[in-house]
This record gives C-alpha cells, structure tokens and sequence, in this order.
C-alpha cells in the first residue's frame, strides 16, 4: 500500500546574484533533491526578487522561488534537511496546503505574471491611505 501524497508550496530565498549566474543549476538542484525523495513537482517558477529587511548571510537582496510539489508525510524531514544543508539557499519554507484549496493555488502557481500575494494587512494600509487621500481632497 502506497503512502498518500499531498500538496505541498516551497519558497525558497536564494542570493539574487548566484540566482541570476547560475539559475538552471541552482533549480535542477533543488529538483532533484525533491525527486530523489519521492516528490513530484507540479510546478516551478521565478516568484519574486527584493530587497532583504534585514541581512541574511550577510545578503540584502533576494529572490524567491515558488514550487507545489506532491510528496507523502515522511518525505519532508528529509526534504527538509537536504535544503538546511544546501548553502545556496538563504530561506525556505515549506506548507502543506488543505485539498479544497489545492486546484485554486496550482492555477496561481502556474501563472507565469501573477504578482506576489499581498499581505492583508499591507492592502488594508493601502486602501486606508486611498480613502485618506480622498477625503483630503472633498
């Protein structure tokens, strides 16, 4: 019998520069740590580049890399290790999501132009600062 797999998003922060030099081999890397342990990759793509708020090893920029991936539960402790060991990533983060949201987060995952998603609170501000502007200007 066959464990079952679930639906698993990976962030992953690398250094803006090596990200740019040496790109492919950087995500055929993470690939195959991914497959050597059983995961299947739904999809992989460039996700965002910013400026760091604060250093990490000593980096100010960064650029994510957003992957869904299908693994069983037992596969991520390894998953896991291989990328703390991994030198060329700065961050990661790895979150499985619930099986209704599944279909929805792999649309947006396949999306080559879809923005980063905002934080709730970062919209909230923005709209606040609209509203403001407008009541400063009747």
């Amino acid at each position: 019998m066959t464990a079952p797999t679930h639906l698993y998003e990976c962030l992953l922060l690398f250094d803006s520069n090596k990200y740019h030099s040496q790109k492919e081999k950087l995500i055929q890397q993470i690939h195959q740590t991914l497959e050597r342990h059983g995961a299947k990759i739904e999809t992989s793509r460039l996700w965002d580049e910013r400026r760091l708020v604060y250093p990490i090893k000593k980096h100010r920029k960064g650029t994510y890399h957003l992957i869904f991936f299908r693994a069983p539960g037992k596969a991520l402790p390894p998953i896991r290790e291989d990328f703390r060991i991994n030198e060329n990533i700065l961050r990661f983060l790895i979150i499985r999501h619930h099986p209704k949201m599944e279909e929805a987060l792999l649309a947006l995952g396949r999306e080559e132009h879809a923005l980063a998603i905002q934080m709730p609170g970062l919209a909230e501000e923005g709209e606040a600062e609209t509203a403001a502007q407008s009541v400063e200007q009747t």
